[in-house]
């Protein structure tokens, strides 16, 4: 089976829209500002629950996964670079999803 991930990470609650399996799926976590990476794998484990496969099951059959936030936008508006403690935050997320495959 196939899946495509879009997660949406807000101020206040990071959503998770899956599709896979003819189906459609939808999750909401607790955004967690001092570290996006912990809601963004909850999101995918969350996902991965309502699928009934792996963490590991739906990385691999990913095809398309979009991530979206008004972090770096909040932040391109006060500064005009992005900020050291977002690029750290992609590379910490990153490193985490690699050990997850």
């Amino acid at each position: 089976m196939k899946f495509i991930i879009d997660i949406d990470n807000g101020g206040t609650f990071t959503d998770g829209f899956f599709t896979g399996d003819a189906r459609i799926e939808w999750v909401k976590v607790d955004t967690t500002p001092h570290d996006l990476s912990v809601c963004f794998l909850k999101c995918i484990e969350d996902g991965a629950k309502k699928f009934g496969v792996t963490v590991s099951q739906l990385l691999h059959e990913t095809e398309v996964l979009r991530f979206s936030t008004t972090h770096a936008t909040n932040t391109l508006r006060v500064q005009p670079l992005i900020s050291s403690f977002h690029l750290r935050w992609l590379l910490v997320l990153m490193n985490r999803l690699v050990r997850l495959i």
